[in-house]
């Protein structure tokens, strides 16, 4: 799964929060202005570059699958389990 195929709502969220729990504490150190501007800073790098989307991404919460496909087999065809090699 790539971080463009994750919930909008959900990936900015988190980043979100990544940004505000990074910048708890800076009030009183940097002026506002500067602190919006590391608030976008950190933002665009989490959302747009490599490093920052790959971190995004261990970071979502696993998808939740509500059931698991079949795999459709010809009539007659025995049950048999493959490796993930593609072996049998």
């Amino acid at each position: 799964m790539y971080l463009q195929d994750m919930d909008d709502d959900a990936r900015e969220a988190l980043v979100e929060s990544l940004v505000a729990e990074a910048l708890e504490g800076f009030d009183g150190v940097v002026s506002a202005a500067q602190l919006e501007v590391i608030r976008a800073t950190l933002q665009e790098e989490l959302l747009f570059s490599e490093e920052g989307r790959r971190l995004v991404r261990q970071l979502m919460p696993d998808p939740v699958v509500g059931a698991s496909g079949d795999v459709i087999r010809e009539p007659g065809e025995p049950a048999r389990k493959e490796k993930a090699s593609g072996e049998q």
